[in-house]
């Protein structure tokens, strides 16, 4: 008998499809499990690691169906065990690979196959959601007015570099509209922090960094296209934008093509759509070099497809340099290479790792400082062990320091570490199931109707999941609330309310940022999705996926599980901080 069950990425060089099955069950039935799924299936071992679980076995080249029927089939037997706690450096969300529809089917419609199920996605809080009070939890002064206090070529030689990415604590640019002179928004600024001379070097990527610095040399001859992989957090965007600027400081009359595989898909569609292709094309053809990152997120239909390939075949034929990053792997984005017509492997593909510890440490010496905020010892340690989810999300937190930094300037608060980081890290609460429909109800009568910020309020868009209306409108008020209550000069004004399908796995990030780019949004709330569903399990996916395809518009987020623990709030309206330092 099966009484639950369990499968986790674990993959290996030689099969980055590997998996493990762990289960809780019986020899006969996990004979049956072995009959039922056969070749994949490694020999049943103990389990000695996994509590909650007596056998394990490896699954070996699953593919992403293999494992969604696999999923379906163990879920009719037995409950799925509740997620483990997540790796302290994580792997990114499943990448969401375009596939082209045939001319035979409707042009209407839009398929994005996924690729084989990656590692787990970058950590999500998990601990567990405050009690119905809105008020700040005791014990941590959160910022508050009134407060007082606190094929390919050989690899290259590695090349020897003065200085993993030290990412910028400085607002985000603003989202570009759709027809304007930055081509509908496919052009994404160089940031001038994110430069050789401030990037770490060691053997998590000392290859990749040579092969940069050799690309700079040789732009459009050596390792085109050049193609960066790895988890978040590894510097792929950094490098990716090092070599950009190097480029363009070298070639001052002409320009390098920086944008991001949703950017840019969206870009074309707008253009398609507008009949001006053209000038996309001829912005194409006066560019240098086209860097793209996250292009592993590119959606391509029929209509856009003609025009994205005829992109890429200029840049090859005119030895225009092209370079790329993605969450995974090459071997796991054939849908992608399909539908581009041609073959990443045809230059050089290298992986970042995340760096060591000691690295870590001295990336987070640097950006407290550039954050305006010089570490006493042993600060540095304490920003870092307060980063959940692992380095994959200190960017995030970094961002986020920022923002509480500018936010006590404001209130004139002390801006010294030691009082700023209890603030930034104020423990979540106690977890829970979010609200039913009525209570959220009786809590948003209770507290009247949020004040709207005005006309010359930022366009805010709201997502929920579909059947929690009410849940969301109370997330509305509580968000408006806290972020008043806390001096945040957030002036918000809701244009956008939308549900999305919680358990639609693949197309609701590209549907929300259809929706925001539709409703002129300046930022994003949503509302997770609910535990059990189809999202719900794959929390730390989705918000990757979201926030990744959203771009160009600053994400809030609030836990389901959380919709009532105010310090999930006051993090989501930090996170909007791009909105409050810019200028109308």
């Amino acid at each position: 008998m099966l009484e639950r069950w369990d499968i986790v990425a674990s993959p290996t060089p030689a099969d980055a499809r590997r998996h493990q099955l762990l289960v809780k069950a019986d020899m006969p039935a996990i004979q049956a499990l072995v009959g039922k799924f056969g070749a994949v299936c490694g020999r049943p071992q103990r389990e000695r690691v996994r509590p909650g679980f007596n056998y394990s076995l490896f699954l070996h080249g699953v593919t992403f169906g293999g494992l969604e029927q696999m999923r379906a089939h163990l879920s009719s037997l037995a409950p799925q065990a509740a997620p483990a706690p997540a790796a302290a450096v994580a792997a990114p969300a499943a990448p969401v690979v375009p596939e082209t529809v045939p001319a035979s089917k409707s042009p209407a419609v839009e398929r994005r196959v996924a690729p084989p199920e990656a590692p787990p996605a970058p950590a999500v809080d998990k601990t567990p959601a405050a009690e119905p009070d809105v008020e700040i939890p005791k014990g941590v002064q959160i910022v508050t007015p009134s407060s007082t206090a606190p094929k390919a070529a050989r690899p290259p030689e590695p090349v020897k570099s003065p200085a993993v990415p030290v990412p910028a604590p400085a607002p985000a640019a603003a989202p570009v509209a759709a027809g304007e002179s930055m081509l509908w928004g496919a052009v994404v600024p160089l940031d001038p922090n994110n430069v050789f001379e401030t990037l770490s070097v060691g053997p998590f990527n000392r290859f990749a960094h040579a092969a940069s610095m050799a690309v700079v040399s040789n732009p459009g001859t050596m390792y085109n296209p050049l193609f960066l992989y790895g988890a978040p957090g590894s510097g792929k965007t950094h490098l990716l934008m090092a070599i950009s600027k190097s480029i363009q400081d070298a070639s001052p009359g002409e320009t390098v093509l920086v944008t991001t595989g949703p950017r840019l898909s969206r870009a074309v569609r707008q253009a398609v759509s507008a009949g001006k292709i053209e000038e996309l094309h001829a912005r194409v053809k006066k560019s240098k070099a086209l860097m793209i990152d996250d292009i592993h997120l590119m959606a391509i239909n029929d209509k856009t497809q003609k025009p994205l390939v005829a992109i890429f075949d200029h840049c090859f034929k005119s030895s225009k340099h092209v370079g790329m990053t993605s969450a995974y792997a090459a071997r796991a984005l054939g849908g992608l290479e399909e539908a581009l017509k041609f073959q990443i492997s045809s230059g050089w593909s290298v992986e970042l790792k995340h760096p060591t510890t000691e690295a870590q440490l001295g990336i987070v010496q640097k950006g407290l400082a550039r954050a305006g905020a010089v570490p006493e010892p042993g600060e540095e340690k304490t920003f870092l062990d307060g980063v959940t989810g692992g380095f994959a999300e200190y960017a995030r937190w970094l961002r986020r320091l920022h923002a509480v930094l500018d936010l006590r300037k404001r209130t004139q608060q002390p801006q010294a570490l030691s009082e700023v980081l209890p603030v930034l890290f104020a423990p979540m609460g106690e977890g829970g199931e979010g609200l039913s429909a009525e209570q959220a109800k009786a809590l948003s009568d209770l507290a009247g109707e949020p004040r709207d910020g005005g006309a010359s309020s930022r366009k805010l868009a709201v997502f929920y999941p579909g059947g929690t209306e009410e849940q969301a409108k109370y997330m509305v008020a509580q968000f408006r609330s806290i972020a008043e209550r806390n001096g945040f000069p957030l002036a918000l004004r809701q244009t956008v309310m939308e549900p999305y399908d919680p358990n639609q796995l693949y197309g609701v990030p590209f549907s929300l940022a259809d929706v925001a780019d539709r409703g002129g949004a300046e930022a994003v709330l949503l509302l997770g999705a609910p535990p059990g569903s189809g999202l719900g399990s794959r929390e730390g996916e989705f918000i990757h996926a979201v926030e990744h395809i959203l771009g160009d518009w600053p994400l809030a987020w609030i836990p389901y599980a959380r919709i009532q623990d105010t310090v999930a709030y006051f993090r989501a309206a930090l996170d909007l901080q791009p909105v409050w330092t810019r200028k109308a």
